[in-house]
């Protein structure tokens, strides 16, 4: 007997995986030599703009599946710390890698990528902490 009320489909899952295509499509046709402004300071190429979006989506997932308590910017302060160099507050590319491994997403962004994302975003292959923290 049906109880008067219908399931809804779960709507963020399919509007993920809609700004997800999106995003591929974007990218897919975007000139390869095309720059892009971020944060007002910095130029990114679309190659380097790809990595650091599909660096956020993997984070945005990761935050809604198991942070959902915390605030985002909260979240991101997290997400900066653990993947942080032990000596000085920079990225690495390594810390990037070793943060992807701890959250099981070492598989959805290649290591070409990760060091697209230190390149253009840090100076030389550093980050600095709170560049990553504008970026992510």
């Amino acid at each position: 007997a049906k109880t008067g009320h219908k399931t809804q489909p779960n709507t963020f899952h399919k509007a993920n995986q809609s700004t997800t295509m999106i995003f591929n499509q974007i990218v897919r046709h975007a000139p390869t030599t095309s720059i892009v402004r971020i944060n007002q300071s910095r130029t990114l190429t679309t190659q380097g703009l790809a990595a650091v979006e599909k660096l956020r989506l993997v984070l945005e997932e990761y935050r809604v599946n198991n942070f959902t308590d915390e605030i985002p910017s909260r979240f991101k302060k997290t997400v900066a710390y653990a993947a942080k160099d032990t000596r000085q507050d920079v990225i690495v590319p390594e810390g990037i890698e070793r943060l992807l491994r701890n959250i099981g997403a070492s598989d959805r962004i290649s290591k070409d990528e990760v060091n697209t994302i230190a390149s253009e975003i840090g100076a030389g292959k550093q980050i600095p902490l709170q560049t990553f923290l504008q970026n992510i």
